[in-house]
């Protein structure tokens, strides 16, 4: 595994380092969330972040880190708030586990949830597909406008790509919402506005007429094809 872990907790950095390596697992250690995330785009398997003590600038952190990535992501908080897992989990995390660690356990619940991503991915799409404009990778995550490279956030890849894989056809926000983040799509769906509204951005010539991605009247978004946009509404 490629392991990203994010915290502030020198002692318990040094000792996940050694214990993963010994296990020959990558680790990539993190203190400042604003370094971090001009690296996220980097090859990483899985994202270990430490709460601390749950200030209302580490959940704020925490959740910028859900709405950027979409990697597998185990959140590590205090034994004395339960409501801090309960929290966490709803915000996006996939897993939880409490201090005081137990190390064996954390690294089962990294390797069980790996797994699980693992078989999942085995059954994405295929690695390229091409239209009459724009390019896709999946695997790198790559996308090119007219042979141009637009850089996405892996939540605006994951919107695209379902988009595209049902290009022609409506897809319901409600059933994009569960495709990209899994869980609690009540609330993420509400956002959901702002992350199409950022993928037009970067694909759109002209965002605020956009032909690629469209807005379906009470039935969601779909992709068109560009030589089949003219003309329909948005």
């Amino acid at each position: 595994m490629r392991i990203l872990l994010v915290s502030d907790d020198a002692a318990m950095k040094e000792l996940l380092l050694r214990v993963f390596q010994e296990g020959e697992h990558e680790v990539t250690l993190s203190e400042s969330a604003s370094v971090t995330w001009r690296t996220i785009r980097g090859d990483f398997d899985l994202l270990i972040y430490d709460l601390g003590e749950a200030t209302p600038h580490e959940w704020q952190d925490f959740a910028h880190w859900r709405q950027i990535t979409d990697l597998p992501m185990i959140a590590v908080g205090s034994l004395a708030q339960e409501e801090h897992a309960v929290r966490a989990l709803r915000m996006g995390a996939d897993d939880y586990v409490a201090r005081p660690l137990h190390v064996a356990e954390l690294v089962a619940r990294c390797e069980a949830l790996f797994r699980r991503e693992r078989m999942s991915g085995s059954l994405e799409s295929p690695k390229a597909q091409t239209s009459s404009e724009l390019d896709l990778d999946w695997r790198p995550h790559q996308v090119r406008i007219n042979g141009r490279r637009i850089d996405l956030t892996p939540i605006e890849f994951k919107l695209l790509e379902i988009l595209w894989q049902h290009r022609g056809q409506p897809v319901s926000r409600d059933e994009l919402a569960r495709q990209v983040w899994s869980k609690n799509q009540t609330a993420v769906n509400t956002n959901l506005s702002l992350y199409i509204w950022h993928l037009r951005q970067k694909l759109e010539e002209d965002p605020r007429h956009p032909r690629l991605i469209l807005t379906r009247w009470r039935m969601g978004y779909s992709f068109q094809e560009a030589e089949d946009a003219e003309g329909r509404p948005v």
